[in-house]
This record gives structure tokens, sequence and C-alpha cells, in this order.
């Protein structure tokens, strides 16, 4: 995992300020790499309030990490941070002979299409996730 995927993992599980230097103990990187992954994190539309000589709290917003959620669930998990439409990757998905099982996820789409390749309404920042599903088997 990327190391802004496990301050964020920190950041989420607190309730309260994490001071960089604990962050940085936890996971063995350096405060200015704290900072950096921080940055990224607010880049990414999470709001993280930072005091001085308290640490970052995460505020509001979401991650999402596919490998937590692929090593959870018995789905492949195929995740674009931005893509022209879930179920365009879906489609090549299954015409490249991907496995059934799989999740194609996306937090922004920039053609999004629904059925009957109709245009869908998909704002980038509007915190949405686009998941299509395909399965072989019925228990999806």
């Amino acid at each position: 995992m990327k190391s802004h995927q496990l301050v964020y993992q920190i950041l989420a599980r607190e309730n309260d300020y994490v001071s960089g230097e604990k962050i940085g103990e936890e996971l063995n990187l350096s405060r200015t790499s704290i900072w950096k992954a921080i940055q990224r994190l607010q880049q990414e539309g999470l709001e993280i309030d930072s005091i001085k000589n308290r640490g970052y709290k995460l505020i509001q917003g979401d991650l999402i990490l596919p490998e937590l959620i692929q090593e959870k669930t018995n789905l492949t998990i195929r995740y674009k941070p931005e893509t022209k439409s879930t179920q365009t990757d879906a489609k090549e998905g299954i015409e490249a002979g991907n496995k059934g099982n799989t999740l194609y996820l996306s937090t922004c789409q920039t053609a999004g299409r629904g059925r009957f390749q109709r245009p869908y309404y998909s704002p980038s920042q509007g915190g949405s996730l686009y998941v299509p599903a395909y399965s072989t088997q019925s228990s999806l």
C-alpha cells in the first residue's frame, strides 16, 4: 500500500488528532513524508484538519482502498481514480477474458454511460462511487 493510504488508515481509525511523529513512528516514515501524504489526501478531496503541536485529524471524506476490498472479499477489484465509463471498463474486461466476480470501481467518470448507452451524469467531486459488477455466479 502507498504511504498516503497507510496514513489515511491511521487517521480514519482515530477520533482525535494524531501527531505526525506518532504516524511516522508507526509507519517508519519521516514527518516530511507524512506531510506529503496529508497533502495527497487533501488533493484527493479529503478534509483533514491540522493543528500545530497536536497533529492531524480526518474531518470528512473516504478513500477507496482496492487492496483491502479484494482482501476481505472473493472479488477481483479493478480500480481507476478516473475513467471514461466503468460500464465500458467492465465490457472491455469481459471481452478480454477477465474472470467473473469482478468489480470495476471509479470515483470519477468523464463519459459515464448507463443502460442502452444513455449518458449517465457523474460529477467528478460528488463523492460518488461507480460500480458495475460482472459475475459468472448468481450469488454476487
